[in-house]
């Protein structure tokens, strides 16, 4: 396996778990968790999880914690010592920028993309999110 193309695993709805992150790192797999708070934040880097992805309310579908996501990112930031991902709201380049320049290595975008060919979505709720305004614009 190249090691510059390393699988992943994604955890996500659960508290991190140690004995799962060493199930990934044994088959040669990073292991990744999504957060909602500092806490879990702590607990994922101290389980031994490589890569944290932050998310804040601002995210689509299922959302675990409670934070807006700059304030969240922001306490996280020096607090653990694995690359930390930013996710929720991020649908632009300017957004994508600010969470670099905010810290993070890099962001993790989900809702931005629903629409796509490739995307899995059903073709109505695709159409759907492309007809819908963004409240308060104009």
């Amino acid at each position: 396996m190249d090691p510059a193309f390393r699988p992943i695993i994604d955890f996500f709805w659960a508290d991190p778990d140690r004995s799962l992150v060493e199930i990934a790192h044994d088959n040669g797999v990073l292991a990744f968790w999504q957060v909602g708070s500092l806490e879990e934040a702590r607990a994922a880097a101290d389980a031994g999880c490589d890569v944290l992805v932050v998310q804040g309310t601002e995210a689509g579908g299922h959302v675990r914690g409670h934070s807006p996501l700059l304030p969240l990112l922001d306490s996280v930031l020096g607090q653990v010592d694995v690359p930390v991902l930013a996710a929720g709201g991020i649908g632009d380049g300017r957004a994508f920028a600010a969470m670099l320049d905010g810290g993070a290595a890099g962001v993790r975008l989900g809702t931005r993309f629903v629409a796509t060919k490739e995307s899995g979505a059903h073709p109505v709720y695709k159409q759907a999110v492309v007809d819908a305004a963004v409240e308060g614009a104009g």
